[in-house]
């Protein structure tokens, strides 16, 4: 049975006609945390490949577990707390790629 009304959102709509994922947090994160997460997000989006967003977060993770691991100190606990926060929605194999100036 094929319905003539299809309910959507805003999330259907962006996904679809805007953009191919989506980088988020599930909650408030502290913004210093938030400005390193970028910084290691983006460090390697210059390259000619650009990063696998899916890929280069679950690498991001991966490091801030063995850091706390290491050290439990309570900058490595916030550093966890925030940087599990961030969420991917999209292609798993989407790139991201940053050009630069002309």
């Amino acid at each position: 049975m094929e319905r003539k009304h299809k309910l959507y959102g805003f999330p259907e709509v962006f996904m679809v006609k805007i953009a191919e994922g989506y980088i988020g947090t599930t909650a408030k994160v502290n913004s210093k945390c938030a400005a390193k997460m970028a910084k290691k997000l983006l460090s390697h989006a210059h390259q000619p490949e650009g990063i696998q967003i899916a890929e280069r977060l679950k690498q991001i993770l991966r490091q801030v577990v063995k850091q706390l691991q290491a050290n439990p100190s309570k900058e490595n606990w916030k550093a966890f707390i925030n940087t599990f926060m961030y969420v991917y929605y999209g292609n798993p194999l989407a790139r991201l790629k940053i050009k630069p100036k002309p």
